[in-house]
């Protein structure tokens, strides 16, 4: 069974080919390009199965908070845009309704058993700092970089050990940053700092990448325990 997975950004899109380990499924990515296209997106692609075929998507989502984004409001943009889908291939559209897991509450989920048609949506909701102006993928990716073992991996050629790396990184260089009137607002920026400190000008996708690909398996369940569960409601 293929699962189809939408996303707005391309770290999601690393985040997900770091977790197809966990899945028995085939994956094909659809790059939204923008949380704006995100909807639309899922309709153009699994509207014209729908009835047709079976169906297994995925759906990434930050929230915005400083946009003013709730999960509630990203929930409704889903709802609305598969409801549209459905009417407009008439098929019942009070079949769509996105019930919260019951061990994850930013993630989801949809089950038409009569349409064979399963779909989860996951928002991340976790911030590193509290005072983050919003949360993203990042964020997830910030707290797996900053686990002892992982920046131990990461800290190696650098001849340092984990527990320095991540003093730098949370405390010595936010601290520095901070004296000289510049804030870190989100975890994108210490995406960008830390890898520039462990001497790897990347983007935050590949940066992603490179830490997922050091970290243990068990931390990788941790961190990303939600999105897991979602991975296996569409793909169980």
């Amino acid at each position: 069974m293929t699962i189809h997975y939408f996303y707005e950004g391309k770290t999601e899109k690393e985040v997900l080919g770091g977790l197809k380990k966990f899945s028995g499924s085939e994956w094909k990515p659809h790059d939204a390009e923008g949380k704006g296209n995100l909807n639309q997106k899922i309709v153009d692609i699994l509207g014209p199965m729908l009835g047709q075929e079976p169906i297994r998507g995925l759906i990434l989502r930050d929230l915005d908070s400083h946009d003013g984004e709730t999960m509630e409001r990203i929930v409704q943009g889903v709802t609305g845009a598969l409801k549209k889908a459905f009417d407009s291939r008439k098929l019942e559209s009070s079949l769509v309704r996105l019930n919260q897991h019951p061990g994850h509450n930013n993630v989801f989920t949809l089950d038409i058993e009569q349409l064979d048609f399963h779909l989860a949506l996951h928002i991340a909701v976790y911030r590193w700092r509290e005072d983050f102006i919003k949360s993203t993928i990042d964020d997830y990716i910030l707290d797996l970089a900053l686990n002892p073992v992982t920046a131990g991996h990461l800290a190696q050629k650098l001849g340092i050990t984990g527990e320095r790396l991540i003093h730098k990184m949370t405390i010595e260089i936010p601290d520095l940053l901070k004296k000289n009137g510049i804030t870190l607002a989100e975890a994108k920026d210490y995406v960008g700092l830390y890898a520039a400190v462990i001497k790897k000008h990347t983007s935050p996708p590949v940066f992603a990448k490179k830490t997922m690909a050091n970290a243990e398996e068990t931390q990788l369940r941790q961190v990303f325990a939600p999105l897991l569960a979602a991975i296996d409601f569409v793909g169980g």
